[in-house]
């Protein structure tokens, strides 16, 4: 049974959660039952007792927020929320709004006690309870704050030998049908992401004590992985041929979760305090090297783009572009791709992945503010999920709910790229399509995208 009220968390999580979070001690349980009952909504005897909690744990607390209980960028309390309602797609349950990220997303909760999230187009189940909820963002939280090592490992099917072999007892007040934690003194292990539990990874944290027995118990386990980077801008050096094998005893092997690579995550024979080296190999080059604790990266990415003039690379490096070798392919990988994605395989997207592929900015983890390559939109999942969702929404492009197999104008489109807002398209012909979200237009570009990379570079360097 997950947990259902704030008492059953353990009290040093409870601490923790007082010390870090802001509240707001103005909660009125008339204000509101009368504010839903106003609405026709019902107010259940389960979002009353979870305010009365909070209300309760603020006591004492910083009372900095319009919001009962702020942490992160997660905020809990109905009455700032707006106490708006809402119908889950499929089975028609309501939903109450209890609370809202402070990126604008929304928490809302159904008749059951069970907490959903929303970014305007879907609900997903993130907890049985809002309890479960808070006692997860403790933990991370707790683990991030103390910059503890982060891996994230894909699949979930062998996370019950992991947590077996590291002696990681399971925290009920964190876990549910949803989502599991484990953890022993530095060690964490969850289930999914904290924003998607149904995610098919698994995070293992770890603080100095415990990092070696982690690299140890994945590399028995024959398990794959990535860092999950917090880290300053990493610095550019030129590509390096592949080193002749891990120099190291203790190691398994790197699987990064966005784009291609190999390699691996091993740990630094005698040093102290404890540190873990990670190398990215594609293709034979060293693309990618990075230590924890330290911090200190370095990507062997440079922006080159052939046909593109002397001015415009300078402009790539200065505006941080790179041209990464784990978001390309070869063109057998690429029509491999297409065909899962039954879309067409022309050579004009080829020559365009040829000259730009792999060419991006970053943004945030996984997304890119510019980007070219049609490998890259199909096979980073969080560079996938926004162009997904205008493409539903637009009145434009036909197909739209199917994409990436959209077409316009009757002809199929291959999605090779990303704007501020907007995802850029090519014909079969070979033209470059731009489609504005905000205003639902299409705009032909031309048929040579070197010149609309120097048009944005251009406008990029002048705004």
């Amino acid at each position: 049974m997950p947990t259902r009220n704030l008492e059953e968390i353990h009290p040093s999580l409870l601490s923790w959660i007082q010390r870090h979070a802001k509240f707001n001690r103005s909660w009125d349980e008339l204000l509101l039952r009368g504010l839903l009952e106003g609405r026709g909504e019902p107010c259940s005897e389960i979002l009353v007792a979870w305010e009365r909690g909070l209300h309760t744990l603020g006591e004492g607390g910083r009372m900095e927020s319009p919001y009962l209980l702020e942490l992160s960028d997660t905020c809990f309390g109905t009455v700032s929320a707006g106490a708006a309602q809402a119908t889950l797609p499929g089975d028609g349950r309501r939903v109450v709004v209890i609370g809202r990220f402070v990126w604008g997303g929304a928490l809302g909760m159904d008749e059951r006690g069970r907490l959903y999230s929303s970014d305007g187009d879907e609900w997903i189940a993130l907890a049985e309870h809002p309890a479960v909820y808070l006692a997860r963002l403790a933990l991370t939280g707790a683990a991030e704050e103390e910059q503890r090592l982060n891996l994230v490992l894909p699949g979930r099917e062998q996370v019950g030998l992991l947590a077996e072999r590291l002696g990681v007892a399971e925290i009920t007040a964190a876990s549910d049908d949803l989502q599991r934690f484990w953890q022993s003194g530095t060690l964490l292990l969850h289930e999914g992401d904290l924003d998607a539990p149904a995610a098919s990874v698994v995070h293992a944290l770890a603080g100095p004590p415990d990092v070696a027995r982690l690299i140890g118990a994945c590399s028995a386990l024959g398990l794959s992985g990535a860092f999950v980077h917090r880290q300053k801008e990493p610095a550019i050096a030129p590509l390096a041929r592949r080193p002749d094998g891990c120099p190291h005893a203790v190691w398994f092997r790197h699987r990064p979760r966005f784009g291609r690579g190999d390699g691996w995550v091993a740990w630094i024979d005698g040093s102290d305090p404890p540190a873990i080296e990670e190398v990215c190999i594609v293709d034979g080059y060293w693309v990618s090297r990075a230590e924890w604790p330290s911090g200190c990266t370095v990507e062997h990415v440079a922006p080159w783009v052939e046909g593109l003039p002397g001015r415009g690379e300078a402009r790539l490096f200065r505006l941080g572009f790179r041209r990464d070798l784990r978001r390309m392919c070869h063109a057998e990988e690429l029509d491999a791709l297409f065909v899962r994605h039954g879309l067409p395989s022309t050579p004009a997207v080829h020559a365009f992945e040829r000259r730009l592929g792999g060419l991006w900015c970053p943004l945030r983890e996984g997304a890119a503010l510019l980007s070219f390559g049609a490998f890259q939109m199909l096979a980073f999942e969080r560079e996938a999920v926004d162009h997904a969702s205008w493409a539903k929404d637009s009145a434009t492009l036909e197909d739209g709910a199917v994409w990436p197999r959209v077409r316009f104008q009757g002809a199929p489109l291959v999605p090779v790229g990303s704007d501020v807002e907007a995802t850029l398209y090519m014909s079969p012909e070979g033209t470059l399509l731009r489609h504005d979200w905000i205003l639902d237009e299409v705009d032909v570009l031309g048929e040579d995208p070197i010149e609309y990379l120097e048009r944005r570079l251009v406008s990029m360097e002048s705004s």
